[in-house]
């Protein structure tokens, strides 16, 4: 005799297998199975969210990389301030080009060198007084901003990734839900058809108040399933055997990372860690604002003309004597804003383990809900055995028989509705683990 375990397995893996595959049969013939991964690839192109937090990114590494990679030049071409490309009434006047190559944040200093080339009027090319520079502030604080650009790139990153797995788990929520109400539509549809057929051979009062009873449940079954699947994107249920396959396929790969230990820290919290550490580097010049901080050059030039070589020092300044309290504000913000980082800092690591612990005890409910449920299972399964033993031995009419059949099916489908929902509180588990 078949155990009541295996009963239940044989019987969900019934609904599982040939439920999709009704949807699938629907679908084009010519069109090709759109998998998982063209999907959820399909799904991000369309996600603001995500090709917005892309560009964020890719921001972000270009800013950081003004710091951790000052010695890449840049290069451009300009006419002269002094001496541009003119046509007057008289023609053609000529005018000069300026071809520039800088360093920038080459230890807080920048550096430029500069060659100037002259068109005179006849067309004619010379090369003008080339010039090299190096300019930089007093005071420099790069290393507080190049703390706040990896802030930046790492806030960026957990944008990103944020994006990537919300379209992740609502397509799995979308998929998963595609094939349960399929299966329900199709299990209520066929338990419909034997409870009308049955009612009609029914005399018994009792008991048609309750066939009664149980085709009202079967046509609010089918009608919210109805429902449910017609918000449903066509692309899932045309291809759903395909993508329940996938996904339960790649399940593991994704969930696997929980099983270890809970993160300690996220990429959100480590960008508040680096902004903490500029903030305190800024807190360290809190003075800064109320000092003058001027601009320091220096530069050495060739004279084409008389070919020899020419130098100058230079200092620039600029100072607010009164700024109506912005200085003072300023210092205040360097003073404060250590504290209210590390603040949130804190918050940020609390919320990531009450994250970590809330989503993991939905998950522990629901496999206790799947325990009692599978009971559940294995009751009906033994009502369906005994009203099947006492139908065999004219003790039970094929209505008892009919409803403990419906029963086992409704039970069963219960049980698969928790399983996808345990799988879909796994995934925002995982979320949490880099």
């Amino acid at each position: 005799m078949v155990s009541r375990a295996s009963f239940a397995a044989s019987f969900i893996a019934l609904i599982f297998l040939f439920g999709p595959r009704i949807a699938a049969q629907e679908a084009t013939p010519s069109a090709p199975p759109l998998g998982w991964d063209e999907l959820y690839a399909a799904r991000l192109e369309t996600s603001a969210s995500s090709r917005e937090a892309a560009i964020a990114v890719k921001s972000a590494t270009l800013a950081l990389e003004q710091y951790t990679k000052p010695y890449i030049p840049i290069v451009s071409l300009s006419t002269s301030a002094t001496s541009p490309f003119r046509i007057s009434s008289s023609g053609f006047v000529g005018g000069s080009l300026v071809s520039a190559v800088g360093i920038e944040n080459l230890l807080g200093a920048d550096l430029a060198l500069e060659v100037p080339v002259k068109m005179a009027s006849n067309g004619s090319l010379s090369l003008d007084d080339p010039s090299l520079s190096i300019s930089r502030k007093l005071f420099t604080e790069d290393e507080a901003a190049r703390l706040d650009a990896e802030a930046a790139l790492l806030n960026a990153k957990a944008s990103l990734k944020n994006a990537e797995d919300t379209v992740r788990i609502n397509l799995a929520k979308e998929v998963l839900n595609a094939n349960y109400y399929k299966c329900l539509l199709d299990a209520s549809r066929k338990n419909l058809e034997v409870l009308e057929r049955v009612q009609k051979a029914t005399v018994n009062t009792t008991t048609l108040r309750e066939l009664e009873r149980r085709i009202l449940g079967a046509r609010k079954s089918l009608l919210s399933a109805a429902k449910a699947l017609e918000d449903i994107s066509d692309e899932v249920k045309d291809n759903l055997e395909t993508l329940v396959a996938d996904l339960h396929t790649l399940q593991g790969e994704w969930v696997k990372s929980i099983e270890m230990k809970a993160p300690e820290t996220s990429l959100s919290t480590q960008a508040l860690e680096f902004t903490l550490a500029a903030a305190e580097k800024r807190q360290a010049f809190a003075l800064l604002p109320y000092l003058p901080n001027p601009n320091i050059s220096a530069e050495l030039s060739y004279d084409t003309s008389t070919q020899g070589l020419d130098w100058a020092l230079s200092l620039s300044l600029s100072y607010n004597v009164a700024d109506k309290g912005q200085k003072s504000l300023e210092a205040l913000k360097r003073r404060e804003y250590p504290e209210i980082y590390r603040a949130r800092l804190t918050d940020a690591q609390k919320s990531l383990s009450e994250g970590i612990r809330t989503t993991k005890t939905s998950i522990e409910s629901l496999e206790l809900d799947l325990k009692i449920q599978q009971l559940d299972i294995e009751d009906a399964q033994d009502e369906l055995a005994m009203m099947q033993a006492l139908y065999q031995g004219g003790f039970a009419n094929e209505e008892s028989l009919v409803i403990a059949s419906i029963d086992l099916s409704v039970e069963s489908l219960e049980a698969e509705k928790i399983q996808y929902d345990i799988l879909i509180q796994k995934l925002s588990l995982a979320k949490y683990f880099e």
